[in-house]
């Protein structure tokens, strides 16, 4: 059932944590009514919808309101994706609360997998990544998922932080550990949930991993392309504010590799990057380049199976190049398809 919005944070009628799953939402008609029936469909007791449309002008808000006394409706003046959350967050009852952009979709037992994960690693201070499928235009595809085979465990989370961003943004947090974190940074306009991952993790907290893809995580090749660059450049300054954070501490906290993986990041940007100028290689199928710039990129991301997969392949048996540029271009051409059908304007949209 649902929580109405006078209740007091805490736990459920039934002694669990009662959780709110909070959906931000701009310019998001399209797709904000699959987002809110998964949400109402869960499996999970007792959950209560949080909406907060951001201020959009599409019927977002109509098509919310729709819904009745099924779902919170929180309204703001437009002020981007964390603006939107942290409102969420405030509005919401749940002891836990779990983040669902309004263009992805959580399948029913999504809620309690992660409410049990979180429960099994010991509660408290953990905050919860639930992988997903990616949903192109092709539909989705079950021998797939995004999150990384391997989840780094929590001795070796800070490091892997600091090369690439190893939880999505569809996560459980507990109340408390986002009050304590301060919500989200609403000074940034992209990448503000790898921000909050990095602050988590470097002030103790733990991400656990819900291994099982329950989700659906609209993957969108015309939006990214088009953001790429605003992209790496918003990572450098998540990474330039988080430096100058570990510099006002009266004692490094960093580790020595830590301290060369920061360094390497500011100076030479984002990893990504390299990889793009790799993939642009690979499509124009100049394979030495391609072989090239994988390597560079796997020294910097050697936890990544599937670029080592890449890589080792193009070494061992250069021709492997042209299967790869293939692959490639088969993938971007079934996300493509789905830009068709959702506006990139969409709260969360990638």
């Amino acid at each position: 059932m649902s929580a109405s919005a006078g209740d007091q944070p805490g736990m459920s009628p039934g002694g669990g944590p009662r959780v709110s799953i909070v959906i931000p939402a701009y310019q998001a008609v399209r797709t904000l009514g699959g987002t809110i029936t998964g949400a109402l469909t869960q499996t999970y007791p007792d959950v209560e919808v949080v909406v907060v449309d951001d201020g959009s002008t599409d019927g977002t808000a109509a098509l919310a309101r729709a819904y009745g006394d099924a779902i919170v409706l929180v309204s703001r003046t437009n002020g981007g994706l964390s603006a939107a959350r942290n409102t969420g967050a405030r509005a919401a009852t749940g002891e836990l609360i779990v983040f669902c952009d309004a263009d992805d979709i959580l399948l029913p037992p999504a809620v309690s997998a992660m409410v049990m994960a979180w429960q099994q690693a010991g509660g408290g201070r953990r905050a919860v990544t639930c992988n997903a499928y990616p949903l192109t235009g092709e539909g989705v595809n079950p021998r797939r998922a995004l999150a990384l085979r391997a989840f780094p465990p929590p001795a070796q989370q800070r490091v892997a932080l600091l090369r690439m961003n190893i939880a999505l943004a569809i996560c459980l947090v507990p109340r408390d550990l986002w009050t304590e974190l301060d919500g989200f940074d609403e000074t940034l306009p992209m990448v503000e949930d790898w921000d909050f991952w990095l602050r988590a993790v470097y002030g103790g907290a733990e991400i656990v991993y819900q291994r099982a893809p329950l989700a659906l995580w609209r993957w969108q090749a015309g939006s990214l392309s088009s953001r790429r660059d605003a992209m790496y450049h918003w990572e450098q300054e998540v990474f330039r504010r988080f430096a100058e954070r570990m510099a006002a501490r009266p004692t490094s906290p960093l580790t020595e590799q830590e301290a060369e993986i920061l360094q390497e990041r500011l100076t030479h940007g984002s990893p990504e990057q390299l990889r793009h100028e790799a993939d642009e290689a690979l499509r124009a199928g100049d394979l030495a380049t391609a072989r090239r710039l994988y390597r560079a990129t796997l020294r910097r991301l050697p936890q990544d199976r599937k670029l080592f997969l890449r890589t080792w392949s193009m070494t061992v048996a250069p021709p492997t190049g042209h299967l790869w540029r293939r692959r490639i271009t088969a993938i971007e051409a079934a996300m493509t398809r789905v830009d068709a059908s959702v506006p990139t304007g969409s709260e969360g949209g990638r």
